[in-house]
This record gives C-alpha cells, sequence and structure tokens, in this order.
C-alpha cells in the first residue's frame, strides 16, 4: 500500500448483477495515515486490530457509488469483548454507542481489520458470520445503508474488501483494494489509455510512463473559464490531462480579449465555456472528454459533475462560487485549488501585483479558503444579495462599479502554478498541510502561508454543525441528497 496517497479508493466490482459496481472510499491522506499508524500502535503482540470508518454514500452515476469519509473509531482494549489472533468482538455497550452516534444519523460503516499474516489476507468464516450478522442487523435497523468491510494483513500492505448485499445478507464478490494516490476511478467507458500521442508527450517522459498514464485518467471540474481559468486549461491539458466539466455561464466581451487565449473579436458573445473546450480540442482531437456546464455553481448538475472529478479548480471572478467551492470539497472529500490575482495602487499611486493559490487540506477540523481569507463572506453576501440591497450599498460606496482591473502575464502565473500543484499530486508528491503561496509580483517576494486548524470553521469542522460533521446531510443548500 502506498502511504503517500491523497486519499484511499475502495473498488469493489459485482458481477453478480447486470451493471458492474464501483464502491470508492475517499478519505483525506493524513487521516488515512492516522488510520493505519493507530492501528499499527494499538496492537501489542499478533491479535487482531480493528476500526469503523462511518461515512455517506453518494451516486455518481454509471454504477459508481463514493462512500466519502465523515469519522472513524479505533477501540481501546476495553471497548472489546473478545480480542485474539483469530477473533476480535467489540461489547454491547460499545455497539449501542456507535449505532446510536454514527448509524441511527443516517451514516453507512465500513469495518477493518486485521490478520495476522504478512501476505494477501483472506477473509475468515468467523468473518462471515460476524458481518453477516451485522448486514442482518443493519437490514432490520436501516435498511438503506451501506456495509463494507475490508481485511489487511498485519502490517496492513496487502489487502481483501468486499461490500455486503444487505437485503440477501451475502457479500459480493471479485473484490479489490486499490491505493493509487489519486483516487482515480478506471470506468470503462472512459477515454483508453492507448490514446495518448506519445510522440506529442516524448519530453514528458522524463516523469515516467505511469505519470503520463495517470494524466490521462485524471478529471478536472474548473469553475471559472475566464482570464486565469481558460489560461489553467490551455496549460493542463497540453501537460496531458483529457477529461474536463467546464462552469461558467458567461460570454466572452471585448474586455475578456486581452485575458483569453487565442481570442480574437468574433468570440464575443461565445460563451467561455466553448472557448475553453476548442483549447483542449485543439490539442487532443477527439481524443479527449469535455462537459460544458453553463449554469450556476449553485446547479445540482455542476455539483454532481465536480463531485465525480479528481479535483476541483476554482478560478471565477467572485467570492460567492469560490465559497460553494469549498463546500463542496468538504461535502465530498474532493480536494480543491483555487487561483487568484489581483492589482491595485497603493498609497503613492505605485500598481502592486499579486498571484495567490491556495490548496486547503482535505481532512476535517483543518484550515479551509475561508479560514485562510481567500473567501470574503460578507462579499460573497453582497454578491448575491436583491438588486435593491445591491443598489443601496452601491450609493453608500460599499460596491465599486469598476472591474477588477487583470493582464494575461499575471493569470498565467497563477495558471502555472495551479498546474503546478496538480503535476506534483499526480507525482504522489504530499502536501499534508496544503498550500497557500502569495507571490508579489511588483517586489519579486514569494511567500508561504501557513495557518492554524480550525475545528470551528463550518466548512471543515467534525462537529455536529459543520459540513464534515455528523449531521452535515442535513445542511440542504447545493440541493443533492446523500445517504
Amino acid at each position: 500500500m502506498c502511504v503517500e496517497a491523497s486519499y484511499a479508493r475502495l473498488s469493489i466490482i459485482d458481477r453478480e448483477v447486470s451493471q458492474i459496481l464501483t464502491y470508492e472510499v475517499s478519505i483525506p491522506c493524513d487521516t488515512w495515515q492516522s488510520i493505519r499508524n493507530s492501528l499499527l500502535r494499538s496492537r501489542h503482540f499478533d491479535e487482531e486490530v480493528f476500526c469503523c470508518v462511518f461515512g455517506n454514500a453518494h451516486a455518481l452515476g454509471s454504477g459508481r457509488i463514493r462512500f466519502f469519509y465523515r469519522d472513524h473509531f479505533i477501540p481501546e482494549p476495553a471497548h472489546y469483548r473478545h480480542q485474539s489472533r483469530t477473533y476480535l468482538s467489540l461489547s454491547q455497550e460499545q455497539h449501542i454507542d456507535l449505532v446510536n452516534k454514527y448509524i441511527a444519523r443516517g451514516m453507512s460503516v465500513l469495518h477493518l481489520h486485521t490478520h495476522p499474516s504478512c501476505r494477501t489476507p483472506s477473509f475468515s468464516m468467523t468473518d462471515d458470520s460476524n458481518e453477516r450478522r451485522y448486514a442482518e442487523f443493519l437490514r432490520s435497523y436501516r435498511p438503506r445503508a451501506h456495509f463494507l468491510s475490508a481485511v489487511f494483513d498485519q502490517e496492513m500492505n496487502h489487502s481483501s474488501c468486499r461490500s455486503w448485499n444487505l437485503s440477501c445478507g451475502t457479500h459480493r464478490a471479485n473484490v479489490r483494494f486499490d491505493v493509487d494516490g489519486l483516487g482515480i476511478a478506471r470506468d470503462v467507458a472512459d477515454v483508453a489509455r492507448d490514446s495518448v500521442d506519445i510522440d506529442m508527450m516524448s519530453r514528458q517522459l522524463v516523469f515516467g510512463d505511469e505519470f503520463l498514464r495517470n494524466l490521462g485518467e485524471v478529471s478536472l471540474t474548473v469553475i471559472g473559464c475566464g482570464g486565469i481559468g481558460s489560461v489553467f486549461v490551455e496549460q493542463m491539458s497540453r501537460l496531458g490531462v483529457r477529461k474536463w466539466v467546464l462552469v461558467d455561464p458567461d460570454t466572452v466581451e471585448a474586455s475578456n480579449l486581452n485575458r483569453l487565449p487565442f481570442a480574437s473579436r468574433r468570440d464575443i458573445g461565445r460563451f467561455k465555456t466553448s472557448l475553453s473546450s476548442a483549447l483542449i480540442r485543439r490539442t487532443w482531437g477527439k481524443g479527449c472528454s469535455v462537459k460544458q456546464i453553463r449554469r450556476d455553481i449553485r446547479d445540482a448538475k455542476v455539483v454532481s459533475e465536480a463531485v465525480k472529478s479528481t479535483y476541483l479548480i476554482v478560478a471565477s471572478d467572485n467570492h460567492y462560487s469560490r465559497a460553494i467551492a469549498q463546500e463542496i470539497s468538504s461535502r465530498f472529500v474532493r480536494p480543491i485549488v483555487s487561483l487568484a490575482s489581483q492589482i491595485y495602487k497603493d498609497t503613492r499611486s505605485n500598481p502592486r501585483y499579486y498571484v495567490r493559490v491556495v490548496c486547503p487540506p482535505t481532512a476535517p477540523n483543518r484550515w479551509s479558503l475561508i479560514s485562510c481569507q481567500a473567501v470574503d463572506l460578507y462579499a460573497a453576501a453582497r454578491e448575491t444579495a436583491p438588486k435593491s440591497i445591491r443598489d443601496e450599498l452601491d450609493d453608500l460606496g460599499y460596491i465599486d462599479g469598476v472591474k477588477a482591473p487583470a493582464v494575461y502575464w499575471l493569470n498565467s502565473i497563477g495558471a502555472s502554478l495551479g498546474v503546478k500543484i496538480i503535476q506534483e499530486k499526480v507525482l504522489g508528491m504530499k502536501h499534508k498541510d496544503g498550500i497557500d503561496w502569495l507571490i508579489d509580483c511588483g517586489r519579486n517576494e514569494w511567500h508561504r502561508l501557513s495557518h492554524k486548524d480550525d475545528d470551528s470553521c463550518l466548512y471543515t469542522s467534525n462537529r455536529d454543525d459543520g459540513l464534515f460533521g455528523k449531521g452535515f446531510h442535513k445542511i440542504g443548500r447545493t440541493g443533492l441528497s446523500v445517504r
């Protein structure tokens, strides 16, 4: 198992039904590391150890279901009724506590445990019996729950896993457990690997064949296809990404032409997503998949597509869409990268040029775009206020009617840094504490900002009232249902 993984993915294929069913379990990298290390430390001899991972399942379509992490529980010795190298069982009191704390609140469960061996383990008859009884309990208590299980060797380097059909009490066969650092779903309908033009990518072979293959399977949702977003799309597609979701309801204006790659006056009135799509197809032709969504980010279709992506890229020109993007990231454990630039004049009327690129951690109780002030919620509220209130704020001087200045070269720096982050993630590099880069281009200064974790932030808190908390599924702003 690669411990450098961005998040773990559990893939379960059921060939007993007409449709291939795949479960993908998304666990933030540092959370998975913590679970693994805690399990290894909790074993004193060669006895089995156990962990319950709780989360919610979301249907992605095409037989894919994502189980996204919300919390986990690793028992102390006092929590076991029995624990040995061949068998373990939680006490009835602890079982009831977990049911009331998680299952009763609508969550599904993944059981992880170890076997005392150094080779790929298999489920024992005892595992079959215990898990079947638990599946029967869930069927009677919460029949819509999802029950997954995995067994590891004693060093947690190899695993077998499966899902249970609660309606008939049977487990599904042909199971594999993949930890690849990307969480890439390899759908048979996706663009084939062999469509990569090796001649075109020959000068990137220095990064390895696997890097090129993984790039071909990365999918990106770009929110905002304007001055920064379009440049990012152009650079990232040339790097090798071929699966895209482009989100922007706006059309090209004359003031955009100096910042959109290959744009001309003939493109005025054209949707920005169409222009960015043309940039991708200019590189890949028919060997790519591009979905254009010309709707507001609040639209359920935008969210449903973003959830399926490997990464979210937010390059919009307003705070509200960035706040919603952070909410999607937190709800569905999707890594997010925020790209922004700013130009203004200081008190001496000298122009100041800034680029800020932020990639917050995906784990709960960490910092976010909001807590690091990359997103201003007050500005987001003004942007979405009714017209009468915006007019009043404008009269009072709270809203500047002039669009923010922008230049192509500054946007290109932000876009290039975003490409750098994605490439490093695909190469397996970890940024467990997140990234917040602020570049003062006027003074040639690169600031690497650090932030304290924030367990009170609505967007990242694991408390009951947070998006990572046990009550997050009751917070309905995107209109999506999770179960």
